[in-house]
């Protein structure tokens, strides 16, 4: 999937900016 290779090439670090910037507390939850 698109979605999950684009999630794993970046660092934890990334993602959590990213989720927070997007306001996505839906995905949030699902990355932990």
């Amino acid at each position: 999937m698109d979605f999950f290779d684009e999630m794993f090439n970046k660092t934890p670090k990334e993602k959590f900016i990213e989720i927070i910037q997007n306001g996505n507390l839906g995905a949030l939850e699902k990355v932990f």
